[in-house]
């Protein structure tokens, strides 16, 4: 803090120096065209004993801009104050420029307050003018401070804000594939105990990665894979040689950073509504690729279909209405979310947003099935 202070110090008294120099190289380019004698040493030490007088003022003016701020609602007295301010200071700095001229020059002579009359009456509209400029220019500085202070909170609070609606998005899947699955075990626990008893045991390692992975928003494409697989095991289970899943996995997208959760309730969706309303057996594909700066995921499944109506009559879930929410939250524009009818019969769901690696790099290993 104090070597910012003196660092400002330092820059203003630069200032001042700089503009007494240029005001003294302009007397001395004017002095030709007139008829009086130029005095250099005069002009100068005149010039830079005036800027010297201003670079000390200037600190107490921009304090006493701070101290007394016209506002809005109190405008009246700050603004009085201030004008009864310049003009005090106006006569104090001549005061001071009076004694260091005379200080320089004529140092036998009093110095009486009537020589100081004629110089305050010729200079006290440009010290006032002088003064008001630095009262303004910290005045709109603050400003400018403050806007930058609420645009910044207004940030954080819009970013706290989106992190607690990603929270509540994402914690409203996992009662919903929850329940999904103790209604699947407490269907099996009449048919076949022992299968209900694989997926309790499935269930147990999936709760187990979602209590791991409660605290974060985004995983590598990896982890979300691994927590997949965990579930289709569940899925499978249940309908048996009715479904297969397959997962065609780039390996350059691996450490790819994705939202936690992502890929689940899609295949929940694809499961529910195109490979469980018919009696055959079904197949899912997952895919993953990375193009032009994006992460490609596609979960396609050759199930029902869509239907003549085509995919604006379609209705979206929870599964899927909470998916597009988050990523909205996440990309803003970024992304893109769309639902179009498969290759082979079924739906697809097509999900992209910006590539970008995870903090912790997941190891290259064969994720297909």
């Amino acid at each position: 803090m104090r070597g910012r202070r003196t660092s400002l110090i330092v820059l203003i008294a630069a200032v001042w120096l700089f503009i007494g120099l240029f005001f003294f190289s302009q007397m001395a380019l004017l002095h030709p065209r007139t008829n009086r004698a130029f005095d250099s040493e005069g002009e100068l030490v005149w010039e830079l004993s005036a800027a010297l007088i201003w670079a000390v003022s200037t600190p107490l003016i921009v304090w006493l801009s701070k101290r007394f701020r016209i506002e809005k609602k109190n405008w009246g007295r700050p603004l009085t104050i201030h004008f009864v301010i310049g003009i005090v200071l106006a006569f104090v700095q001549c005061a001071i420029h009076g004694l260091i001229i005379k200080a320089v020059f004529n140092r036998d002579t009093p110095l009486l307050i009537t020589q100081l009359l004629p110089s305050f009456y010729y200079n006290i509209d440009k010290m006032v003018m002088v003064y008001w400029v630095i009262v303004l220019i910290t005045h709109a500085y603050d400003y400018y401070q403050r806007f930058r202070q609420n645009e910044l909170r207004a940030a954080q609070l819009e970013g706290q804000l989106a992190q607690a609606q990603l929270t509540a998005l994402k914690m409203q899947l996992h009662p919903h594939f929850l329940f999904n699955t103790l209604n699947a075990i407490s269907s099996l626990m009449h048919t076949d105990v022992e299968a209900a008893d694989r997926m309790i045991v499935r269930l147990s390692d999936l709760l187990r990665l979602t209590l791991e992975s409660s605290g974060k928003q985004m995983v590598s494409l990896k982890d979300e894979i691994d927590f997949l697989k965990r579930y289709v095991d569940i899925e499978q289970i249940r309908f048996q040689d009715r479904l297969t899943v397959g997962l065609n996995i780039a390996a350059d997208t691996l450490d790819a950073q994705v939202p936690t959760l992502l890929l689940q309730p899609l295949v929940e969706n694809a499961i529910k509504h195109g490979i469980a309303p018919r009696a055959s057996a079904g197949h899912i594909e997952v895919t993953a690729q990375q193009n032009d700066g994006k992460l490609l995921l596609r979960v396609e499944d050759d199930g029902v279909g869509i239907g003549p109506q085509g995919t604006a009559h379609l209705h979206e879930g929870l599964g899927l209405s909470n998916t597009r929410s988050r990523l909205e939250k996440l990309y803003g524009p970024s992304y893109h979310f769309e639902l179009e009818k498969g290759r082979h019969g079924g739906v697809a769901v097509l999900v992209s947003f910006p590539f970008q690696l995870a903090s912790e790099p997941a190891s290259a290993a064969s994720m297909g099935t």
